[in-house]
């Protein structure tokens, strides 16, 4: 059932805003934030470094910045390998 996998949100007004699922990464379950029109998946680095998961840099050439809900940006150079 799909609400086995809903989270509830903070706030009526933030419901309206966030779509948190559970979901399970490499055997870890975690909740994670869906972004219906992304293109792309990420994962926190303290997430990764918590549950010990490798992780492989980027070539220069391939690192991008990626702007967040609160509107700061932060630089991705790193994939799980």
């Amino acid at each position: 059932m799909l609400s086995d996998y809903l989270m509830p949100a903070a706030s009526p007004r933030s419901a309206a805003l966030n779509f948190l699922v559970r979901v399970v990464l490499r055997g870890m379950i975690a909740t994670a934030l869906a972004d219906t029109g992304a293109g792309l998946s990420f994962v926190s680095s303290s997430f990764v470094k918590k549950h010990n998961f490798n992780a492989d840099n980027l070539d220069e050439d391939e690192c991008f910045d990626v702007r967040l809900g609160n509107g700061t940006t932060v630089p991705v150079n790193q994939i799980l390998a």
